[in-house]
């Protein structure tokens, strides 16, 4: 029986070998000590556990969170680094060996594989890929349990690698963001919505907008009366371009909010010069400005200008959000709850007093 024959049938029937530890160079671990944090050398690593040098005093059993990351200081970019849980099983002198605090059910595919050479499995990117890979995996699977399997194989099998970092990179943005808001542990997506998201937005190379499709992720939550308006937020995102998402943040900022009675927030009228719109755009080629604002207006998110039959430059060019485009920049954001609470209006700043924010 072939090597790759033989590991499958043992993954097929559960079975599993002690973990292999290996001595691992290029990624450290790094833990809360008070005010300060403190970096500790990982001697070696396997796919349970690892064995740390630490002055830590953490007792047997006890369990301790920390974040792996690529050997630098301790503000590492959000995609080089990792946060884990793990319990202390050994203790000698100033080396803590830890096993990692896992999901049931979920494994790090670390150099297990036989499609892998020592020399590609042993890498800190591996490594820390992998770990990331996991964390996402997790997250997932709580937010969406319907869609574990789904989600799983298409971060394990179905994107490329470029695509995978992005997608495992949104994935973790999202958990961030509901980390930090309450009543969150009870958040369900409908798992449709939760691929499509992961799908679309593993395209974004740019960290900025795979900050926007996170934010789109962490609240999009199931309801049947949100329903409609998700599938259009994640129909628009996925039809913008790096210079759309631009104008739109632009404009939302900028703009000036008002709500109607029946609570409806909308945007006063917004209009900029050719160079200011050269300034948001970065670029000078007019033709190509007024064909991204077309864009946006045809996927609804900013208000139809009148335009003549013939091209014309751009001076008191429109620019207002349109109710979607508001309600898109908000949940990107990471907002939660009613629109006017993000752009702080209330109903009687315009319709009862006049007054604008």
């Amino acid at each position: 029986m072939s090597p790759l024959a033989s590991w499958i049938g043992q993954v097929a029937l559960g079975y599993k070998d002690r973990a292999e530890r290996r001595p691992l160079h290029g990624l450290v671990a790094f833990h809360a000590n008070g005010r300060k944090s403190e970096l500790d050398r990982i001697r070696n690593i396997s796919a349970t556990g690892m064995y740390l040098e630490t002055r830590a005093r953490w007792p047997k059993n006890a369990l301790v969170s920390l974040w792996i990351q690529k050997t630098g200081s301790t503000d590492a970019p959000s995609d080089q680094r990792v946060a884990l849980q793990a319990t202390v099983v050994r203790r000698e002198a100033n080396r803590v060996g830890l096993s990692f605090v896992l999901p049931e059910g979920l494994t790090l595919n670390l150099w297990e594989s036989p499609l892998k050479t020592t020399a590609e499995a042993a890498g800190a990117d591996d490594v820390l890929r992998e770990f990331r890979m996991a964390a996402a995996i997790s997250f997932l699977a709580k937010l969406c349990p319907e869609g574990r399997r789904a989600s799983c194989r298409l971060l394990r099998h179905e994107l490329s690698n470029y695509r995978v970092s992005s997608a495992v990179d949104i994935a973790l943005r999202a958990e961030s963001l509901l980390s930090l808001k309450p009543r969150t542990s009870r958040m369900r997506v409908d798992p449709r919505l939760m691929l499509r998201i992961l799908e679309e937005g593993s395209w974004a190379v740019d960290e900025w907008r795979r900050r926007l499709w996170a934010g789109l992720l962490a609240t999009c939550w199931a309801s049947e009366s949100k329903s409609a308006l998700n599938l259009n937020l994640v129909n628009a995102m996925s039809q913008m371009a790096e210079v759309h998402a631009k104008i739109l943040i632009h404009a939302c900022e900028n703009s000036t909010k008002v709500i109607s009675e029946d609570g409806v927030v909308s945007a006063l009228p917004l209009t900029y010069t050719t160079d200011e719109m050269i300034t948001i755009t970065g670029t000078h080629d007019l033709h190509r400005i007024d064909c991204d604002l077309e864009h946006l207006a045809g996927l609804g998110l900013f208000i139809k200008r009148e335009k003549s039959r013939f091209f014309v430059a751009l001076d008191d060019t429109s620019l207002t959000p349109s109710t979607l485009g508001l309600e898109l920049f908000a949940r990107s954001s990471g907002h939660r709850g009613a629109l006017a609470d993000f752009y702080c209006v209330a109903t009687t700043d315009f319709w009862s007093t006049g007054r604008t924010n």
